[in-house]
């Protein structure tokens, strides 16, 4: 209880940077709730317990070794509080049922929970909390509340209700489901983005509507069941407006105020890369001129898939050297929200189009991954699925320099015991490898891919 109380009242000195964007959880509503839960006049429900360790390890793992010394923390006190909020959290995760009655409480547990599993590297279970979390929210008549109803709680229930909205469609379209809340369902008010330009909280909290509409008319319109049986000049002609759609966003995304803010600027950097990400991703979908193969993809989604993979590696360059840890939660979100698309994009043109400079951008990007992946399990996951395309690319291209139809290069230039063996992917060592991973290749799934490269490219 000390180590909280001291914490607390040291995260009062940046309270936006030890609790960014959790919605209504903020350095004054986690001190009322720990008050109640250390001092408590009545009993508290799990939900509400649930909130609490969220909240605290959030806190926790924003504090950085500087933040520690600075504070007179006891760095082994610390990581042993950190550590049992974290499997409280697994405990919550296991045990809470996901039929449930419908509090305002109980979203809040739910999509906090989704947040936890996301930023610990389960985003297939963390769908399924943002799921239940939505489907909660619509049995609470969230979807349809207005800022002026009678409700005391209505701004603080809508905003909630938007939060659960942009996480359920951003993790849906990564893993090609259907979002929980259709378009035609919702009526509840929304921020617009011309209502919050002096409010940066609520400024990030329209982008992220505006994104999440984007994201489900993406899998509607390109990426579902009637989208794909239909023609590819249709499809070509809606990823174009769409693309038009997510180009405005972002222009009006870059014309926010930072006033210089150091936080502000990394939010908005982090959102952009995320944008850029889907821009690859509607691209996707237009086909090639090239021909039909799943590894041919047509120059828009080529420019957009090089443009994010080099964005994430010169935002890395500036984060690592950072002194402070602020950035560890803008960088997480980045790449664990994205889609997995460019960098597959990057390898389809290096198998299909013999590109040396992509393969040396892949190299760059996995060595970007191994470096960050230190600060978050769930980027080492990606770095892990991203190493092994890598080393597939690199295969394929020395196997052509060996037949003579590509001059050699340094980056082949390796020693045998380096050499990487393609069929080595059949079966469960695939699958295991892109384990909650959506590789973004429309019909092509884990098992498919590995027969696919192996046969066809690698034979």
């Amino acid at each position: 209880m000390a180590l909280v109380l001291k914490t607390l009242r040291a995260a009062k000195t940046n309270p936006k940077r030890y609790f960014p964007g959790l919605s209504d959880l903020n350095i004054t509503s986690m001190t009322d709730m720990c008050q109640k839960v250390y001092f408590p006049t009545e009993d508290c429900s799990t939900a509400f317990r649930t909130v609490v360790n969220c909240g605290l390890w959030t806190m926790f793992d924003n504090f950085g070794e500087r933040d520690l010394h600075q504070h007179g923390f006891d760095e082994l006190e610390f990581e042993r509080a950190k550590a049992l909020c974290k499997r409280n959290l697994n405990d919550a995760a296991r045990c809470t049922p996901l039929l449930l009655e419908p509090s305002y409480r109980q979203i809040q547990a739910l999509l906090l929970l989704s947040l936890f599993l996301l930023e610990t590297s389960r985003p297939f279970l963390a769908l399924s909390f943002a799921s239940a979390a939505a489907r909660l929210c619509q049995d609470a008549g969230y979807h349809c509340l207005t800022f002026d109803s009678s409700d005391s709680q209505a701004q603080q229930k809508i905003i909630t209700f938007w939060f659960v909205f942009s996480i359920d469609r951003g993790l849906s379209l990564n893993f090609g489901r259907s979002p929980t809340l259709q378009d035609y369902d919702v009526t509840a008010s929304r921020p617009t983005l011309a209502e919050a330009r002096g409010d940066r909280d609520l400024f990030f909290c329209s982008v992220g509507v505006d994104l999440a509409y984007l994201q489900g008319d993406v899998y509607e319109q390109l990426y579902s069941g009637r989208a794909q049986s239909e023609s590819a000049d249709a499809k070509a002609q809606r990823a174009r407006v769409l693309a038009d759609r997510l180009v405005h966003l972002r222009q009006q995304l870059l014309l926010f105020d930072t006033s210089d803010d150091v936080t502000t600027m990394d939010m908005i950097e982090g959102i952009d890369l995320v944008l850029q990400s889907h821009l690859a991703l509607i691209f996707q979908a237009v086909r090639s001129t090239q021909g039909d193969s799943p590894l041919h993809f047509c120059d828009e989604c080529v420019t957009a898939s090089r443009a994010a993979i080099e964005g994430y590696n010169t935002a890395w360059e500036k984060y690592r050297t950072r002194e402070d840890t602020a950035w560890k939660t803008v960088i997480n979100w980045t790449y664990l929200f994205s889609p997995f698309t460019p960098f597959i994009v990057l390898f389809g043109t290096v198998v299909a189009c013999k590109s040396e400079a992509d393969l040396k951008l892949m190299k760059v990007s996995v060595e970007t991954l191994k470096s960050a992946g230190q600060y978050s399990s769930g980027v080492a996951k990606l770095h892990d699925a991203c190493e092994t395309f890598f080393n597939l690319a690199k295969a394929y291209m020395a196997q052509t320099i060996k037949n003579g139809d590509s001059s050699e290069s340094s980056l082949h230039q390796q020693p045998a015991t380096e050499v990487f063996d393609p069929t080595s992917l059949y079966g469960q060592d695939w699958d295991a490898m892109l384990d909650d991973w959506n590789l973004g290749l429309g019909g092509e799934n884990a098992r498919e891919m590995s027969s696919f490269l192996t046969g066809s490219f690698f034979s």
